[in-house]
């Protein structure tokens, strides 16, 4: 198996990964993977457990697995996916910024806004408000 860069399939992955691993395209196991990301990104309550449950991997297998696909730890790609649909939503919708956390899977506004600031500098008002 050849890895090639692999960029989210064109059936909706675009906003939720603004950049692209190398894995094989051939690769179901990580397709599935970010099938079952998406899915639950609204889930306040889909954790690495969840993702290993619906994969029937122990963390230890699942973590393996992924990070040597992606360079990244399945916690990591969860928290990014919300992120990323999080920053479309900010740029693309007038739902406040409230409605956007909930939407991505936060609990808490400021859990969201932190989250939001580390990693990608700004605030989601700072975003919304077009402030560099």
């Amino acid at each position: 198996m050849n890895a090639n860069t692999y960029s989210i399939p064109a059936s909706g992955w675009g906003w939720v990964f603004d950049h692209t691993f190398s894995i094989a395209k051939e690769d179901s196991f990580m397709q599935r993977v970010f099938q079952i990301i998406k899915e639950n990104l609204a889930d306040e309550n889909f954790f690495l457990n969840d993702l290993c449950r619906a994969l029937h991997l122990e963390r230890t297998q699942l973590y393996r697995k992924v990070k040597a696909s992606t360079g990244k730890g399945p916690s990591e790609l969860i928290r990014e996916a919300r992120l990323e649909k999080a920053r479309n939503l900010l740029v693309q919708t007038e739902w406040s910024i409230s409605e956007i956390a909930f939407q991505t899977g936060f609990k808490e506004n400021s859990h969201f806004t932190k989250a939001y600031r580390t990693h990608f500098g700004k605030t989601p008002t700072e975003v919304r408000k077009g402030i560099n």
